[in-house]
């Protein structure tokens, strides 16, 4: 093999390696971020997920329920602050991390699960706005997040 064809060769796979390198840097994932879908029922005709956006050190946890043959058909929509940590909510429901805070005055957290899947709890009662659809309890991540 000549030198020249070396040269090119060894110069193709160090732009490679740096391209990989950068792009592995540029953004770093987070277990919240993105929508979270469920397999319960909310309503009839309905489907319900969660968005879920991190803004600065807070998250933006949105409750949707829509139309079930059309997402864009939105019924309820009910959105809450919620921050990242432990969850110490009761002596049965502790976790490591996750995300707690009050959806209209009712407390929820958010807590990650071993198969990739949250879990939502707390003691949102009666009264919410979306009542009328149930709040399923275990999301799972939609997409490629």
């Amino acid at each position: 093999m000549n030198t020249f064809l070396k040269r090119q060769m060894k110069a193709f796979a160090g732009a490679v390696l740096l391209t990989l390198s950068l792009a592995g840097v540029s953004h770093a994932y987070d277990p919240f971020e993105g929508e979270w879908g469920s397999t319960e029922s909310c309503a009839e005709g309905t489907q319900c997920w969660l968005d879920i956006a991190r803004d600065g050190a807070e998250y933006e946890v949105v409750y949707l329920a829509a139309d079930r043959l059309d997402a864009s058909k939105v019924l309820c929509r009910v959105a809450s602050r919620m921050s990242r940590g432990p969850i110490r909510y009761s002596p049965h429901e502790t976790y490591d991390d996750g995300l707690s805070g009050l959806f209209q005055g009712s407390n929820a957290y958010l807590a990650p699960v071993a198969d990739g899947s949250v879990i939502m709890g707390g003691g949102l009662t009666a009264g919410l706005a979306c009542d009328q659809y149930h709040w399923p309890q275990i999301y799972f991540p939609l997409g490629d997040y």
